[in-house]
Protein backbone atom coordinates (compact mmCIF):
# COMPACT_ATOMS: atom_id res chain seq x y z
CA UNK A 1 0.00 0.00 0.00
CA UNK A 2 1.51 3.06 -0.78
CA UNK A 3 -0.09 6.19 1.28
CA UNK A 4 0.40 9.74 1.21
CA UNK A 5 -0.87 12.06 3.93
CA UNK A 6 -0.24 16.09 3.49
CA UNK A 7 -2.07 17.91 6.18
CA UNK A 8 -5.11 18.49 4.14
CA UNK A 9 -5.38 15.35 1.63
CA UNK A 10 -5.18 11.92 2.20
CA UNK A 11 -4.56 9.45 -0.78
CA UNK A 12 -3.99 5.59 -1.19
CA UNK A 13 -3.17 2.91 -3.14
CA UNK A 14 -2.90 -1.01 -2.93
CA UNK A 15 -0.70 -2.88 -5.29
CA UNK A 16 -0.90 -5.90 -5.73
CA UNK A 17 2.27 -8.07 -5.18
CA UNK A 18 3.52 -10.61 -7.42
CA UNK A 19 3.60 -8.47 -10.59
CA UNK A 20 7.38 -7.33 -11.72
CA UNK A 21 5.93 -3.80 -11.58
CA UNK A 22 2.38 -4.13 -8.98
CA UNK A 23 -0.56 -2.99 -10.49
CA UNK A 24 -3.10 -0.55 -8.87
CA UNK A 25 -6.25 -1.98 -7.65
CA UNK A 26 -7.95 0.75 -5.61
CA UNK A 27 -7.65 4.54 -3.99
CA UNK A 28 -9.25 6.75 -2.14
CA UNK A 29 -8.89 10.47 -1.34
CA UNK A 30 -10.74 12.62 0.98
CA UNK A 31 -11.92 15.83 -0.35
CA UNK A 32 -10.77 17.47 3.27
CA UNK A 33 -12.04 18.98 6.14
CA UNK A 34 -14.91 21.41 6.21
CA UNK A 35 -14.93 23.13 9.54
CA UNK A 36 -15.80 20.08 12.34
CA UNK A 37 -16.80 17.14 9.37
CA UNK A 38 -14.72 15.69 6.61
CA UNK A 39 -15.99 14.79 2.97
CA UNK A 40 -14.40 11.79 1.65
CA UNK A 41 -14.60 10.95 -2.28
CA UNK A 42 -15.12 7.00 -1.46
CA UNK A 43 -13.36 4.65 -2.41
CA UNK A 44 -12.49 3.40 -6.27
CA UNK A 45 -11.80 -0.73 -6.64
CA UNK A 46 -10.71 -2.11 -9.97
CA UNK A 47 -12.78 -4.80 -10.41
CA UNK A 48 -10.51 -7.46 -10.26
CA UNK A 49 -10.05 -6.71 -6.77
CA UNK A 50 -13.68 -6.02 -5.20
CA UNK A 51 -14.67 -7.99 -2.41
CA UNK A 52 -10.87 -9.17 -1.90
CA UNK A 53 -10.31 -6.37 1.50
CA UNK A 54 -9.16 -3.52 -0.67
CA UNK A 55 -11.66 -1.46 -0.24
CA UNK A 56 -11.92 -2.23 3.64
CA UNK A 57 -8.19 -1.37 3.69
CA UNK A 58 -8.91 1.81 1.99
CA UNK A 59 -11.78 2.53 4.45
CA UNK A 60 -9.87 1.85 7.79
CA UNK A 61 -6.59 3.90 6.12
CA UNK A 62 -8.52 6.86 5.54
CA UNK A 63 -11.23 6.66 8.70
CA UNK A 64 -7.48 6.44 10.85
CA UNK A 65 -6.33 9.87 8.95
CA UNK A 66 -9.47 11.77 9.67
CA UNK A 67 -9.55 10.79 13.26
CA UNK A 68 -5.46 11.97 13.54
CA UNK A 69 -5.76 14.98 12.59
CA UNK A 70 -5.10 17.65 15.20
CA UNK A 71 -6.82 20.64 13.88
CA UNK A 72 -9.64 21.05 12.99
CA UNK A 73 -10.78 17.94 14.94
CA UNK A 74 -13.48 16.10 12.96
CA UNK A 75 -17.00 15.03 14.60
CA UNK A 76 -17.86 13.12 11.63
CA UNK A 77 -16.94 12.08 7.94
CA UNK A 78 -19.08 11.97 5.40
CA UNK A 79 -19.51 11.13 1.85
CA UNK A 80 -21.87 10.39 -1.17
CA UNK A 81 -22.86 7.23 -3.02
CA UNK A 82 -24.87 7.87 -6.33
CA UNK A 83 -28.20 6.65 -6.05
CA UNK A 84 -27.86 4.10 -8.97
CA UNK A 85 -24.71 2.34 -6.55
CA UNK A 86 -26.21 -0.02 -4.62
CA UNK A 87 -23.34 -2.44 -4.13
CA UNK A 88 -21.19 0.89 -2.64
CA UNK A 89 -24.17 1.76 -0.69
CA UNK A 90 -24.24 -1.44 1.35
CA UNK A 91 -20.56 -1.90 1.70
CA UNK A 92 -20.51 1.81 3.43
CA UNK A 93 -23.43 0.64 6.02
CA UNK A 94 -21.38 -2.48 6.75
CA UNK A 95 -18.43 -0.42 7.20
CA UNK A 96 -20.70 1.65 10.13
CA UNK A 97 -21.73 4.57 7.41
CA UNK A 98 -25.60 6.07 8.32
CA UNK A 99 -27.35 7.43 5.91
CA UNK A 100 -28.44 10.69 6.72
CA UNK A 101 -31.44 11.47 4.66
CA UNK A 102 -29.21 13.99 2.89
CA UNK A 103 -29.84 14.17 -0.94
CA UNK A 104 -28.12 16.58 -2.68
CA UNK A 105 -28.27 17.40 -6.28
CA UNK A 106 -25.34 16.22 -8.81
CA UNK A 107 -24.49 19.77 -10.30
CA UNK A 108 -22.75 17.66 -13.78
CA UNK A 109 -25.89 15.50 -13.40
CA UNK A 110 -29.21 17.18 -12.89
CA UNK A 111 -31.47 14.31 -13.14
CA UNK A 112 -29.06 12.22 -10.58
CA UNK A 113 -29.07 11.90 -7.05
CA UNK A 114 -26.62 10.63 -4.51
CA UNK A 115 -27.41 9.96 -0.54
CA UNK A 116 -24.98 11.27 1.95
CA UNK A 117 -23.58 9.01 4.54
CA UNK A 118 -22.04 9.61 7.79
CA UNK A 119 -19.45 8.08 10.23
CA UNK A 120 -18.97 9.20 13.39
CA UNK A 121 -16.01 9.75 15.50
CA UNK A 122 -15.66 7.12 17.96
Amino acid sequence: MIVGKPRTLWCGAFLRSGRPRGGWCGSSSPKGPMGPRGTWSGCSVRDGYRGAGVADGLCRAALEWAWSLEEPVLERVRLFVHRDNPRAAAFYRRFGFVATGAVPAVPAEPSATELEYAYGRP
